[in-house]
């Protein structure tokens, strides 16, 4: 390996990487109720009556009694969004619109759980583009992650969808918790001990000679 690769390299560990900063959601949790957002769904707090409704709880099982009953993903006692999916697909269960710098990354995750028997679906979009299909374990109850990356272009918001995709019976009832969108952020550089600052003046006067002799 040559000296200017060699610097290259060495440099290179100094460089920032990226992480997701603080959400821009007001109320990605749910802790605060039914607030925050927005939803073509009937809000059926006193228990649901049918399909294309939600509420804001603490066990699916409580608001209708053939739901499974666990806690949410945050601390298994915190709310939940719980959803009596609607029967018409590309119905929008959960919204929110928020700013964000144009030309920057940003990342949308949160956790979904079926609530019945069957496999339950929502689609993600942002600003009208569907970025992919978010499919809830089979098993009831259980909660999984999921993740998308975005970059916004020259857009200076974004409107945040989460639409209806599965609509049959016992495959459109399921739970949101912790849903998070936030910017990309670059994380400090990593410190280079005081050995690979010698190594790296060491490389760099390598390469300066080489430079000399070729001259």
């Amino acid at each position: 390996m040559t000296p200017n690769v060699l610097l290259t390299t060495a440099l290179a560990l100094t460089m920032a990487t990226s992480a997701s900063g603080a959400t821009l959601l007001a109320n990605g949790d749910f802790e605060a109720g039914n607030t925050g957002f927005t939803s073509d769904l009937t809000f059926a707090p006193g228990g649901s009556t049918g399909a294309a409704q939600y509420t804001i709880g603490t066990d699916p099982n409580a608001w209708f009694g053939l739901f499974a009953s666990f806690g949410d993903n945050t601390s298994g006692s915190g709310n939940m969004m719980i959803v009596n999916g609607s029967t018409t697909a590309g119905n929008v269960v959960w919204s929110e619109t928020v700013s964000v710098d144009a030309n920057s990354g940003y990342t949308f995750d949160g956790w979904i759980a079926d609530i019945f028997s069957g496999q339950s679906a929502v689609s993600l979009a942002i600003n009208g583009t569907v970025l992919g299909q978010i499919t809830a374990p089979s098993t009831a109850g259980v909660w999984d992650a999921f993740s998308f990356s975005w970059s916004s272009g020259t857009a200076t918001s974004a409107t945040l969808e989460l639409l209806q995709q599965t609509t049959a019976f016992g495959g459109n009832d399921y739970a949101l918790d912790d849903l998070s969108f936030s910017r990309d952020q670059a994380l400090p550089p990593v410190p280079l001990p005081a050995a690979g600052w010698l190594l790296i003046a060491g490389l760099a006067g390598l390469a300066g000679l080489g430079r000399r002799r070729r001259a």
